[in-house]
């Protein structure tokens, strides 16, 4: 019950029409600090993945 909650709350969040304006005018800002992000956890996983025995 507490995810559904969390979850509706952050949904209503990110779809206020003053976030969703702030978002789109920062669009190309938020997915590069986003690829930056998924880049650092796939180079992470590799790093974990080289680790590991066998």
């Amino acid at each position: 019950m507490a995810h559904i909650v969390w979850f509706s709350v952050v949904a209503l969040f990110f779809s206020a029409p003053a976030m969703r304006r702030a978002l789109l005018a920062r669009q190309r800002w938020v997915d590069g600090v986003i690829g930056a992000l998924l880049l650092l956890l796939g180079v992470s996983l590799l790093f974990v993945a080289r680790g590991q025995p066998g």
